[in-house]
């Protein structure tokens, strides 16, 4: 589980540092303030060695291409001359740093030792250099790992290039704000065949109390709701598929990091109560640590009432940073306690 974590010279960001950091996390803030980009941080900074990861970020923010200037949007300011760089330490006492840089440069030969790259297509060699530096009783190791595009006009494919196995790789997944259930059918055949789907159907019983039962045809997800017929997930409304992208998505990140962002979108407000009880119980069950943001107040209070009810024992397990934005690109991550939170919601101050 990360404790602290720093980002520097990455997208509108560029410092920022959170604190005593624990099992949830949720940051608010104005619109533009970071709070998408403290979670693709987070997301870059768990998992170095695919770096592809930095085209997943940009497409789950809609952006589609993945030339060579794509790999530059990165970079705060758009400054790639200047490396980004993630730093955190482990609850297990591992101390790990992230760095990210843009390289650009003919080549002509392949030197593994050094890492550098043959250009077969007669143009300048481009692409990330991530290089992780792993420290754990007093012992630093050092990963490198690159990825590059495949010819000038790609707009998908990207190969890595002298990848090295690292074993001890964060578990972590980044879900945005719109996810389709259906990218969760490999996860959730897994809870069918471990007959888990119970807890879904009990979940999503709250939001429509006809859902009697999960399953798979063809494919499908597909739930009974008392018609004659079943009927597929993804036809049903905003809030189920939501609800069920969210629970899918933790399952499968048991024991590892799980970054969400916009948690509530299509959510009602009195789905919201639900939608917290419900993650708070699979981040105990699954050992996962939570990563979210919002800026929907309607959210925050039914938090806040989670904590102070059936969700009491997480209270010191919780951390909200409101993001504030200064002027030179510094990012200030207020912390509050549940308690300050409680307290804020009660006397209902501006939280978002």
């Amino acid at each position: 589980m990360i404790t602290d974590f720093e980002i520097h010279n990455f997208r509108g960001v560029k410092s920022l540092r959170l604190k005593d950091i624990t099992r949830l996390n949720l940051f608010l803030g104005y619109n533009n303030c970071g709070k998408s980009s403290v979670l693709e941080a987070l997301y870059l900074f768990c998992d170095p060695s695919h770096p592809v990861n930095e085209i997943q970020i940009n497409r789950a923010r809609h952006y589609l291409k993945a030339d060579s200037k794509s790999l530059q949007l990165i970079f705060y300011g758009l400054d790639y001359t200047i490396p980004i760089l993630f730093h955190g330490n482990m609850n297990d006492g591992e101390e790990r740093t992230v760095e990210i840089s843009y390289y650009e440069k003919e080549q002509t030969k392949t030197d593994l030792n050094s890492l550098t790259l043959t250009n077969h297509n007669g143009y300048n060699s481009c692409g990330l250099l991530n290089i992780l530096k792993q420290t754990r009783n007093g012992k630093e190791d050092i990963y490198k790992y690159r990825v590059e595009p495949n010819d000038e006009n790609s707009a998908r494919t990207f190969t890595e290039k002298n990848r090295k196995d690292y074993e001890n790789m964060v578990i972590c997944g980044y879900m945005p704000p719109s996810s389709n259930p259906i990218n969760y059918i490999d996860s959730f055949k897994e809870i069918v065949e471990n007959k888990e789907t119970g807890n879904i159907v009990k979940a999503l019983c709250e939001i429509e109390p006809a859902i009697s039962g999960l399953t798979i045809i063809d494919e499908q997800i597909m739930a009974d709701i008392g018609q004659h017929k079943l009927i597929p997930i993804q036809l049903l409304g905003d809030g189920i598929r939501k609800l069920f992208s969210i629970i899918i998505f933790i399952y499968q990140l048991r024991g590892g990091v799980a970054m969400i962002d916009e948690i509530d979108n299509g959510l009602h407000y009195k789905s919201m109560p639900t939608l917290w009880r419900t993650i708070i119980s699979m981040a105990k069950t699954y050992d996962v640590q939570l990563f979210v943001t919002t800026h929907n107040i309607d959210s925050i209070r039914a938090l806040s009432h989670a904590l102070g009810g059936e969700c009491a024992d997480f209270k010191d397990s919780c951390s909200i940073y409101t993001l504030r934005k200064k002027d030179g690109g510094e990012v200030l991550a207020v912390r509050s306690s549940y308690e300050q939170l409680d307290y804020m919601v009660k006397q209902e101050m501006e939280l978002r």
